[in-house]
């Protein structure tokens, strides 16, 4: 098998890997600094727009998390604690809410320094996290060798596709979206050459995923085990693999529960005073991602919900539907391919 996979030439032109050799060993570093060069480029344009057209992210991102900001800062300037706000519905228990933002740690360092954040800088740092995910998501796309074009790609896709595009205005679920590259490409380093370091990283970039505790969080730390699981199940010896990396496990999850556990907990004693519980099973399925519902990625409206109208005019769903030529024309291409490959 090996000698197969040596004899397969690459996509890229690249010789094939020496064995045992380190992934990015041949690799020039200069790929990695042009293509990081290129994704700040493009993130530089994207993020001067909002400059340019003196606008800010409006709804939920200042309704809500703007003004726990502006609390979190002038309570540390004023000497008083920020784990409770007399302010917000006459008390409440601001280091239980994941949406206060005490433990995002660029807010936080931010604060220290700015006692009356402005609007601006509070949408700088939700997008210097998509700015993070984006590099990382380049020196993933370097370690496995990608062409700098397809790592250019990821990371622009990454910054400014999907959530980033449609829920920009959560700002808790682009926090964690914007931790998960980061997240991944620590754990990779870990696991491959056995860092201790690495896996206290890991668990520092896993932590503050997870600490958005919020349903994006919820999927991605999902996804961040099935990555850790992949190589133990992919070994030719499972078990030695595990215990060659036993302390580099042991770092990475013990360290990441160690920083979560108190903020969790008093968020699960927070819940149990929240009204979502109220939303009954039915509704929660009707808002759910079932599979008839990629149906409305062609026709709008097609489920409704609470008795609103969530077609083209709307202004969410003009973000998240593709609408009916597009998917006309994927169609039509699919079944070309198929008549052909047929």
């Amino acid at each position: 098998m090996t000698e197969i996979t040596a004899n397969i030439e690459r996509a890229d032109g690249a010789p094939p890997p020496i064995p045992g050799a380190s992934a990015t060993a041949a690799v020039p570093l200069g790929q990695l600094l042009a293509g990081s060069c290129v994704i700040v480029a493009v993130w530089l344009i994207a993020a001067s727009r909002w400059v340019w057209t003196d606008t800010v992210v409006p709804w939920d991102s200042k309704n809500q998390f703007y003004a726990f900001f502006r609390f979190l800062a002038a309570s540390l300037h004023s000497g008083a604690s920020p784990f409770w706000n007399p302010y917000h519905y006459g008390g409440h228990p601001s280091v239980a809410d994941p949406q206060s933002l005490i433990f995002a740690p660029a807010f936080v360092l931010w604060a220290l320094f700015d006692p009356t954040p402005s609007l601006r800088a509070f949408d700088l740092l939700v997008y210097a996290h998509l700015l993070l995910g984006g590099l990382a998501m380049g020196l993933i796309g370097w370690r496995a060798r990608w062409p700098v074009a397809a790592s250019v790609l990821a990371a622009v896709v990454f910054m400014f596709a999907g959530a980033a595009a449609g829920r920009l205005q959560h700002t808790g679920a682009i926090l964690a979206y914007g931790m998960f590259p980061p997240a991944l490409l620590l754990m990779q380093i870990a696991l491959d050459r056995r860092s201790l370091l690495a896996a206290a990283g890991f668990a520092v970039a896993a932590a503050a995923l997870a600490l958005a505790r919020n349903q994006v969080a919820l999927l991605l730390c999902f996804l961040l085990a099935a990555f850790a699981l992949r190589p133990i199940i992919a070994a030719a010896h499972p078990l030695r693999y595990l215990r060659e990396r036993l302390a580099v496990l042991f770092t990475m999850g013990a360290g990441g529960l160690a920083l979560i556990s108190a903020p969790v907990l008093l968020t699960l004693q927070f819940a149990a005073m929240s009204n979502r519980p109220q939303e009954t099973l039915d509704l929660a399925v009707k808002s759910s991602l079932h599979p008839l519902h990629l149906a409305q990625l062609g026709a709008a409206d097609l489920f409704v919900t609470k008795g609103e109208y969530w077609g083209p005019d709307h202004g969410v769903f003009r973000n998240c539907r593709i609408s009916t030529t597009p998917s006309a024309t994927c169609s039509s291409a699919r079944s070309r391919w198929c008549c052909c490959s047929g």
